[in-house]
C-alpha cells in the first residue's frame, strides 16, 4: 500500500545537546532583541503583530535564563521600561500573552501564520506545522478548544528545552516523539485555502487543521513502529477520540502482533469495529490474552452482521426458525442462584440475544439454518428476582461436531470462572467436547 505524504515528513533529526545549545542561544537573542528597546513591533527589520510579540515571549519564557550573563542586562533594561510610562503597555507580557492564548488560533490577524513564519525565519530548528493549526469559524474554536490547549502545551513542550517525551509519555514513546517533532519548514506557496473561512469577508489561507495535528499523531506511531499502513485510516476512523485509551491499546496491539498481521487491510476494518461497538458507546475493550486472530474474527463478525442487517432480506432472517438439535436445554439451582441454557432456534431470537449482549452472533444466522453450529443463551436469576427477571450471562457455540466452540460475555468479554464451570457442566451431561476450550482462548 503507497503511504500517504504526511504534512511532517521526518527530514533530518538533532542530536539533544545540539538541539538545546542551539535553542537557548536563539531565546537568549530572541528575549534580547523583543525587550532590549520599547519598539516591539520590529524584531530583526522584520514587522510583526503584537499579539505575535507576546506569543514568542509566552512561549518561550525567559526565567530560566537568570543563570546567563544576560539576565542582568534584562533586569536593566525592565526596571527602565516600569519608569517609562510610554511602555507600561508591554510590563505584563505574561498577562498579554494568555489572553492572546484564548484566541490565536481563530483571530482576524492571522496569527498562527503570523507566529509560523517569522520562527521559521530564524529559529534554529523545525517546529512541526500542524501545532499551529487553525480553527474554521468560531463555533469549531469553542468545540474543540481542548484540542488547541494541547497543541499549546505541546508548542511551549518543544521550545522549554527539556525533554518533550518525559513530558508526554502518555502520549508518545521516544521513537514516536522522534519522528513527531523532525520535519521541515513550510513555505507559502504551501498554504491550503481555507474557503469556509468567511467570518473576516475575505477569502483565507491556513497552515493546518486540528485534522493535521491527528494525523501527524498517527504518522508518528507508524513510522516508529515501521508498519505499512496510511495515517488516513486511523485519523478517519478515530478522529477526535484519538487519545482514547482503546485507541492507544489497539496501537500497542498492533505492534505487539506486526507478524501475525497478513493484510493490513484488517486494520481499517478492526479501527471501524472497535469505534462503532465500543468507543462512541464508551464501553472498554480488553486486549490483553487475545490473539490478533481473534479480534479480527470479532470485527468480521461484526461487519457481516451490519451487512445481513442492512439487506433487504433482513425480514426474512428474523422471521427464520431452524429445527432444535439434540442437545439438551439446562436448568440448574445452586448457591442461591437459578441458571438456564437454552438454544436459540428462531431469528427473532438470535437477533434479540445479540442486541442485549451487545455482540455479533447474528452473524452466525446462516450457519445456524444450514446447522454447522448451534447457539446457547446462558441466563442466571438470583433467588430474590422473580421469574423473568434473570440476567443473560453468555451465548455458547457448539460445533456440528458436538466441541465446545466459544463462549462470550457481554460486549465479547471473558466469561466468569463461575459461568465457566456451570456450563462445563451441562456441556458433560450433554457428552460436548470441551477438551479444548478455554474461556481465554477466543
Amino acid at each position: 500500500m503507497e503511504r500517504r505524504p504526511s504534512i511532517n515528513r521526518p527530514k533530518k533529526l538533532f542530536t539533544k545537546p545540539l538541539k538545546s545549545a542551539i535553542i537557548e542561544k536563539w531565546s537568549i537573542l530572541m528575549s534580547n532583541k523583543l525587550l532590549s528597546t520599547g519598539e516591539l513591533g520590529n524584531w530583526g527589520l522584520i514587522t510583526m503583530e503584537i499579539e505575535t510579540e507576546y506569543l514568542l515571549l509566552g512561549f518561550n519564557p525567559v526565567e530560566p535564563l537568570k543563570k546567563h550573563l544576560f539576565w542582568k542586562e534584562w533586569d536593566e533594561k525592565v526596571k527602565k521600561m516600569e519608569r517609562q510610562k510610554e511602555h507600561s503597555s508591554y510590563l505584563d507580557w505574561k498577562k498579554q500573552f494568555e489572553q492572546t492564548l484564548q484566541g490565536w488560533r481563530f483571530s482576524k490577524n492571522n496569527l498562527t501564520e503570523d507566529l509560523y513564519f517569522h520562527l521559521a525565519r530564524s529559529y534554529p530548528e523545525p517546529i512541526p506545522s500542524c501545532l499551529f493549526f487553525t480553527y474554521r469559524n468560531a463555533a469549531e474554536a469553542e468545540e474543540l478548544k481542548w484540542i488547541g490547549d494541547l497543541a499549546d502545551k505541546w508548542l511551549k513542550d518543544v521550545f522549554s528545552g527539556e525533554s518533550f517525551y518525559k513530558r508526554n509519555k502518555e502520549y508518545f514513546s521516544k521513537a514516536e516523539v522522534r519522528y513527531f517533532l523532525t520535519c521541515d519548514w513550510l513555505d507559502r506557496s504551501q498554504l491550503r485555502q481555507q474557503p469556509q473561512h468567511y467570518n473576516y469577508g475575505e477569502q483565507r489561507y491556513f497552515i493546518a487543521s486540528y485534522y493535521d495535528l491527528i494525523e501527524s499523531y498517527f504518522d508518528a506511531k507508524i513510522m516508529a513502529s515501521d508498519l505499512d499502513v496510511d495515517a488516513y485510516i486511523f485519523a478517519r476512523t478515530f478522529g477526535l477520540g484519538f487519545l482514547n485509551k482503546i485507541v492507544q491499546d489497539f496501537f500497542r496491539f498492533i505492534q505487539n502482533n506486526k507478524k501475525n498481521i497478513k493484510e493490513t487491510d484488517s486494520i481499517s476494518d478492526i479501527c471501524d469495529f472497535l469505534n462503532h461497538e465500543y468507543i462512541e458507546p464508551g464501553i472498554d475493550f480488553d486486549f490483553n490474552n487475545r490473539t490478533w486472530q481473534n479480534v479480527s474474527r470479532l470485527s468480521d463478525e461484526w461487519h457481516l452482521e451490519n451487512r445481513i442487517t442492512g439487506d433487504p432480506n433482513f425480514k426474512k432472517y428474523i422471521n427464520s426458525e431452524w429445527e432444535k438439535s439434540t442437545i439438551k436445554d439446562f436448568f440448574l439451582e445452586t448457591d442461591g442462584k437459578k441458571w438456564v441454557i437454552l438454544e436459540i432456534t428462531t431469528g427473532k431470537l438470535l437477533h434479540e440475544e445479540a442486541q442485549v449482549m451487545h455482540h455479533c452472533c447474528f452473524s452466525y444466522i446462516d450457519n445456524c439454518i444450514k446447522k454447522n453450529c448451534v447457539l446457547f443463551s446462558v441466563k442466571c436469576t438470583h433467588d430474590n428476582q422473580k421469574e423473568g427477571e434473570g440476567q443473560r450471562i453468555a451465548t455458547v457455540e457448539i460445533s456440528s461436531g458436538m466441541k465446545l466452540i466459544q463462549a462470550r460475555g457481554k460486549y465479547n468479554r471473558f466469561i466468569e470462572s463461575e459461568t465457566e464451570k456451570i456450563i462445563k457442566i451441562w456441556a458433560d451431561e450433554n457428552k460436548i467436547d470441551t477438551s479444548g476450550f478455554s474461556k481465554h482462548q477466543f
